[in-house]
C-alpha cells in the first residue's frame, strides 16, 4: 500500500499519526518524507537505522534531509558530540555526509579512513580527555 493511499484512510480522523519505516528496501527516508507531507506527527527513527530485521529509518539520514530543507531546530553539535560518546564512528560520518549530501562514495571513504584512524583517541579529546 502507498504511503499515499494508507493516509487518506485515516484523513480527517481526530488522532494524530505517526509513521515508522522499514528500509528493507532503502525507501525509509523517501517513504518517511512522504508521510510527513501526508500528515505524519512523528517519524520513528533510530541511531543507524538499527532495528529487528531489515532495519529502520536512520536518525542521521533524516536529520540531514531536516538539516537540508531548513525544517526544524536541531543542535548539530550536540548531537554530533553525543554520537560520538556512543562510539560510533560510522553514525557520525554518515550524518555529516547526510548533512551535506556527500555521495556514496565519499561516505565509505571516510568510513575506511576512520577504520584505520585512531578513533578511540578522537573520542577521548571529544569527551575532554576521560
Amino acid at each position: 500500500m502507498s504511503v499515499k493511499k494508507l493516509f487518506s484512510l485515516v484523513n480527517g480522523m481526530d488522532l494524530e499519526f505517526g509513521f515508522h519505516a522499514h528500509d528493507g528496501l532503502s525507501l525509509a527516508l523517501a517513504n518517511s518524507i512522504s508521510a510527513a507531507s501526508y500528515g505524519a506527527r512523528y517519524i520513528d527513527c533510530s541511531l543507524g537505522g538499527i532495528g529487528r530485521g531489515g532495519g529502520n529509518l536512520k536518525l542521521e539520514q533524516f536529520c540531514g534531509f531536516l538539516f537540508r530543507n531548513g525544517i526544524g531546530e536541531i543542535d548539530w553539535v550536540r548531537l554530533v558530540l553525543e554520537l560520538c560518546r556512543r562510539n560510533d564512528p560510522q553514525v557520525v560520518v554518515y550524518l555529516i555526509c547526510s548533512i551535506f549530501n556527500f555521495p556514496p562514495p565519499v561516505e565509505s571513504a571516510l568510513i575506511k579512513k576512520i577504520e584505520i584512524e585512531d578513533w578511540l583517541g578522537f573520542k577521548e579529546i571529544i569527551n575532554g580527555g576521560k
